[in-house]
């Protein structure tokens, strides 16, 4: 799931820095005032949610998000988007041209997903200065010849015209002008709420993305715990409606509890609602990283989860004893924070803010369609599993290991040092069923890399 990008990903991700500086020149009172600015608006982030908006108004917090958390957010994705599946295969049609972006009540408003043209239809979600696109521009080489049709949205217009002219001019460094030079996306900006955006669509999506958007849903409020269920309810049933068949939901978090929890809970109206769970999950399982009873699907009995003919492997590990939960854990990746480029690294210095490490919390679902059916769980000792942690030093001796999570529950895979956060691997459980044994600390199943395969 997780690569490290390449040198020719990394060159590109140092040249934003001269893109950013065309379309956002600093002047000299922000650039003096940049790493103050950086601190100030990391912890109008993390700590006054209600008011995070509010920054694309005041040209200081602009240049600090353009330089610093723009380029973080980036180099997140060039770990993690070239590992992805999120758009079908080029089909031909996709190579007949594109035909203009309709309006929702303009000509070819009730098409599909993919359109006349062969052209996909992607929506964006919490759009901001378009982080998702660029990343995709820049760690997908394959797509910046596709036809995509791709509708931006964001509460505020400020950021998604920065993000439009930051595209095109990161473009301009890869085409050059002429008739069979053209920017191959059509892209459209739109303000607004997601309500707004998702409202009265039905199958329109092939892809839906929202980055950083489940943290803003609950505001501050006193019943933002109450606000939060609610509204990533309606939020998910919004984005069901909005996608066709076979389309895929991408959410991308911070690697945060917050944000770990926001991502188990979409998984599991996900899987109420039948979707494929195609990373980082391995299984339809109830989710070994949850926060509370409940949050993993299984427990809620989401349909297909148990379409094994006799008994399920759920109904055996009731027996065997549930697999383990880790209370002091969440779901997310870790990565080393090397390729961030000089100018990056000088700023967050100055900042107070280094990085050797970057997090994230991630899910990408696909919706059911004629030949997507939900595959039963098969009742094994070898299963596949994604390393969850960083390497642990096992007591007494005993050497390495890293957390994993599995169908069975949270797994803690032995000789492991060399995987790297994220990795899918397959592991044997030894003598599974009725001599599977539990580490004596954490509870999880103890568990060795398939060597035979």
């Amino acid at each position: 799931m997780l690569h490290a990008p390449g040198p020719e990903l990394l060159k590109n991700l140092s040249g934003l820095q001269a893109v950013l500086s065309g379309v956002f020149p600093l002047k000299s009172r922000h650039r003096s005032d940049l790493p103050l600015a950086v601190r100030d608006l990391s912890r109008l982030l993390t700590s006054e949610r209600g008011q995070r908006r509010v920054y694309w108004a005041q040209p200081r917090f602009v240049a600090a998000y353009l330089n610093y958390f723009l380029p973080w957010n980036l180099l997140r994705l060039a770990w993690l988007l070239p590992g992805l599946p999120l758009l079908p295969p080029v089909s031909p049609k996709q190579r007949q041209g594109i035909a203009p972006f309709a309006g929702k009540a303009g000509p070819g408003a009730d098409l599909p997903a993919t359109d006349r043209s062969g052209a996909v239809r992607v929506l964006d979600l919490g759009s901001g200065p378009l982080t998702l696109p660029l990343g995709l521009w820049l760690s997908r080489p394959e797509l910046r010849t596709r036809k995509l049709h791709l509708l931006c949205t964001d509460s505020s217009p400020h950021p998604l015209n920065l993000g439009r002219a930051l595209l095109e001019n990161l473009a301009g460094r890869f085409y050059t002008t002429g008739p069979d030079k053209l920017f191959p996306w059509e892209l459209r900006l739109e303000r607004g709420t997601w309500e707004a955006a998702l409202h009265g669509e039905k199958g329109r999506f092939e892809l839906i993305t929202a980055a950083n958007l489940l943290n803003e849903l609950s505001g501050r409020p006193r019943d933002a715990e109450e606000r939060l269920e609610e509204k990533s309810s309606a939020l998910f049933r919004a984005m069901h409606l909005a996608l066709a068949p076979g389309g895929r939901i991408f959410l991308l978090e911070p690697g945060t509890r917050l944000g770990a929890r926001l991502i188990v809970r979409m998984r599991s109206l996900a899987l109420e609602r039948g979707y494929l769970l195609e990373s980082p999950c391995t299984h339809r399982m109830f989710c070994p990283l949850g926060h509370r009873t409940g949050e993993g699907g299984a427990r809620r009995g989401p349909a297909g989860l148990e379409a094994n003919s006799g008994r399920s492997r759920e109904a055996f590990l009731q027996e065997r004893g549930r697999g383990v939960r880790l209370n002091s854990a969440w779901c997310h990746f870790s990565f080393s924070a090397a390729g961030a480029w000089p100018e990056l690294l000088d700023l967050s210095r100055d900042a107070g803010l280094e990085k050797e490490r970057l997090h994230l919390a991630c899910l990408l679902l696909r919706k059911p369609g004629t030949d997507s059916a939900p595959q039963p769980e098969k009742h094994s000792s070898r299963l596949r599993v994604r390393v969850v942690s960083d390497p642990l030093y096992l007591p007494a001796g005993r050497g390495i290991a890293r957390y994993v999570c599995s169908a069975l529950g949270l797994g803690l895979l032995r000789s492991s040092e060399d995987l790297p956060s994220g990795m899918l691997v397959e592991a044997v459980v030894p003598g599974w069923p009725d001599k599977a044994k539990k580490d004596p600390k954490s509870g999880a199943w103890e568990m060795l890399l398939n060597l035979t395969k």
